[in-house]
């Protein structure tokens, strides 16, 4: 009887042994798995830091891009309402001349008129 007792506990602690066993290996494939995971985990962060590293520059070069485009469209603008005005100020000036010239084309015909007139007096006289 002892020695099926002894025998029935050299089997428990074999089983024992081969469930410890099983668990340690269990246990380390786990922490493998989390480790793997862990790295994979690591390396998805730090490339999703460094792509919104690469879309902060790439929104600070596109601020100032907006920053430039509506410097030279102010200017651009500037630009336009000056000619504007430079044509009407040259629009203005020509329209001046023309009255200048009118009346002196008038004036010549009055005085053409009136040399005329001179003339038929001293032919009538």
């Amino acid at each position: 009887a002892q020695q099926a007792a002894e025998a029935r506990v050299t089997e428990l602690e074999e089983e024992r042994a081969a469930k410890t066993t099983a668990m340690m290996t269990d246990l380390a494939a786990l922490k493998q798995q989390n480790k793997e995971e862990l790295e994979r985990a690591q390396s998805e962060c730090g490339a999703a830091r460094m792509a919104r590293d690469v879309a902060q520059v790439e929104k600070g070069r596109l601020v100032e891009e907006v920053g430039t485009l509506r410097v030279a469209l102010m200017e651009a603008h500037a630009e336009h309402k000056k000619e504007e005005v430079m044509r009407a100020a040259e629009a203005t000036h020509l329209r001046s001349q023309v009255r200048l010239l009118q009346e002196e084309v008038k004036a010549a015909q009055a005085a053409q008129t009136a040399q005329q007139q001179v003339g038929v007096m001293v032919k009538a006289g």
